[in-house]
């Protein structure tokens, strides 16, 4: 019987192998990247941070989010902005940007009970250049990458580390 059970597994593993000659329709392309590694940037501007992505997936979006991780955070990590970090928020406040292939920029001075997702900041000035970890998640592909002041903020998601 068990030997029945095997001969028949393998031969309908066989006919389930044969090339029917249909096309699939999939030449084995991905039509939505460019084909090479996404890279990113982020400038502290005047009034806005900007993070600019370069080859980014032309038919996807992505998520951007950022925490305060300087050298005054070791002392007192309560006092410190991370209800933008895309992971576990600030107390009841979480906030993940939405991005488009190429970036995205957030106006400074947003209120941390009310921030405009994609558009604000509660971070007010350039002044914290330095101080931010920085966390990107590409939407739908689950791949993500971190940089910045401590990637260890961001430690166990499996994320690439990459220069912001």
């Amino acid at each position: 019987m068990i030997r029945n059970l095997m001969l028949a597994s393998a031969i309908l593993f066989a006919v389930g192998c044969v090339d029917s000659g249909k096309d699939s329709g999939d030449d084995g392309s991905d039509s939505g990247t460019t084909g090479a590694d996404p890279t990113f940037s982020v400038e502290w501007g005047g009034s806005a941070v900007s993070l600019t992505i370069t080859n980014g997936d032309s038919a996807g979006s992505y998520f951007f989010g950022m925490a305060e991780t300087g050298s005054t955070c070791a002392a007192d990590p309560s006092q410190c902005w991370t209800g933008e970090d895309c992971l576990e928020g600030f107390g009841k406040f979480f906030y993940c940007h939405p991005s488009s292939t190429t970036g995205v920029s957030l106006s400074y001075g947003g209120a941390f009970d009310a921030l405009t997702e994609g558009s604000q900041t509660v971070f007010g000035d350039s002044s914290f250049d330095g101080s931010v970890t920085y966390y990107v998640e590409e939407n739908g592909s689950g791949d993500c990458y971190i940089g910045g002041n401590d990637t260890s903020y961001y430690s166990g998601l499996g994320c690439t580390t990459v220069s912001f």
